[in-house]
């Protein structure tokens, strides 16, 4: 009884708050155990990266990496979101936006929220403020966080590796784990990657056979890594040096005479 109530509580503010814009919280109270049951026999059981996922994350950059250990993308908001990306860029970052008690947006790099739509897939388009872009988080025992929408369904990765919030219970498509900027920039240095922010060279939205995102103006430079081109010992210049060395013998050669 009580999560049918949630629901219509939170059907209903959708209605309400429909066409207005972004607010940091929306008129609806919640109130429900922060533990959904599990099903651990087919949870994920990858790297654990992020503690307990809390309010302490409000504000954060970062990544969504799903039980099949790809990364969450926006698609930049031009098609249903995907958990398909082998080396995460700007369209796999988000930003953390709390709402209400223990109920979070999630912000793309293209300054759209997270938002459930036709046939409860995920996209990232929207500035309107619903409930269709509240998500409530559960931290799973084994480090990972689900997130359940106000329809009272997970999010899941689907076969396709699309998204949709319409799993019943958690099972391992609907575990993520949550990474920061910071963690990711570990991940890259300990892995040897360079972060840029230029994404690979597809232009096409969804051509992910290469597991990047596609071209993209980013609405902040990212941080990382530069890389050097080097030629020799001493770097592309490095014929200054024996050019040097030669000037310096003949000055010597010249003033010993």
């Amino acid at each position: 009884m009580a999560n049918k109530t949630i629901k219509k509580d939170m059907e209903a503010a959708h209605i309400k708050n429909k066409g207005s814009v972004p607010t940091s919280t929306v008129g609806v109270s919640m109130s429900k155990s922060a533990t959904a049951p599990m099903d651990v026999s087919n949870s994920f059981s990858g790297p654990i990266v992020s503690d307990a996922f809390d309010t302490s994350n409000t504000g954060q950059t970062g990544y969504l990496r799903g039980f099949n250990g790809k990364y969450v993308s926006s698609e930049n908001g031009g098609q249903p979101m995907t958990c398909n990306r082998t080396t995460p860029l700007d369209w796999e970052k988000f930003m953390v936006v709390h709402n209400v008690e223990n109920v979070y947006r999630f912000m793309g790099s293209n300054n759209q929220f997270v938002t459930r739509g036709d046939n409860d897939r995920l996209f990232c388009n929207t500035t309107q403020s619903s409930t269709y872009i509240d998500f409530w988080i559960t931290n799973n025992s084994d480090g990972t966080i689900s997130l359940q929408g106000s329809n009272e369904k997970y999010v899941s990765v689907l076969a396709d590796g699309t998204m949709a919030c319409n799993a019943s219970n958690i099972t391992g498509q609907e575990c993520f784990t949550w990474v920061t900027e910071q963690e990711m920039q570990v991940i890259r240095n300990s892995s040897g990657q360079v972060s840029t922010s230029a994404p690979a060279t597809s232009t096409t939205p969804g051509a992910t056979s290469t597991g990047s995102s596609p071209v993209q103006a980013a609405p902040t430079a990212a941080t990382g890594i530069t890389q050097q081109s080097m030629t020799g010992t001493g770097g592309k210049y490095w014929w200054l040096w024996y050019l040097l060395a030669a000037v310096a013998i003949i000055l010597y050669l010249k003033f010993r005479k």
